[in-house]
């Protein structure tokens, strides 16, 4: 692909991904400022099934050409990666009195770096939480397992699930203190 393309895709997927953010922080609570925690997504380091965004996107529509591999990854597997660690990571942070968004600024942020996917939907992630009270970066890296069975899509869910899980634990630990 030529690098106008890259960087087209790399400006669509950053559009897509703010559009998902708006549905789904809608359905977080509303708190103060203290309270928030913004999730960020950051792709631009992903492989996929052991090729960079570019050369899976080529691989994929040519392997599957009566789909749009382009749609796909940005409609359907990125939106089921992002509503899984959504739900799963702010379901703990509820736990706690603190609400997720992807939408709204905050000091508090929880940065999820998503590395590796393979075609079972495992995943590996590298997360950097940042506290609004100047507490030192904390940093990790999580493995969700993906699924067995299903559309890539499904699979994709099944190990954002479990990354989310995962994530949403330890976070839920290092904002109780």
């Amino acid at each position: 692909m030529k690098l106008k393309q890259i960087i087209s895709l790399f400006v669509m997927l950053f559009v897509v991904s703010a559009m998902m953010c708006d549905k789904a922080s809608a359905q977080n609570a509303s708190s103060s400022q203290s309270k928030r925690v913004q999730l960020v997504l950051d792709y631009s380091e992903i492989m996929i099934q052991k090729r960079n965004l570019a050369d899976w996107l080529e691989y994929r529509q040519a392997d599957q050409p009566e789909y749009d591999a382009k749609y796909e990854f940005e409609s359907q597997l990125l939106k089921s990666a992002r509503e899984n660690l959504l739900e799963y990571i702010g379901e703990r942070l509820v736990e706690i009195g603190r609400s997720l968004s992807c939408e709204q600024e905050s000091d508090n942020k929880i940065i999820v770096h998503i590395l590796k996917v393979n075609k079972h939907g495992d995943n590996t992630c590298r997360v950097e939480v940042i506290k609004s009270n100047g507490a030192p970066t904390v940093e990790f890296q999580v493995k969700g397992e993906g699924g067995s069975w299903g559309s890539l899509e499904n699979l994709w869910g099944d190990g954002f699930k479990s990354t989310g899980q995962t994530i949403g634990g330890k976070v839920r630990k290092i904002f109780k203190k």
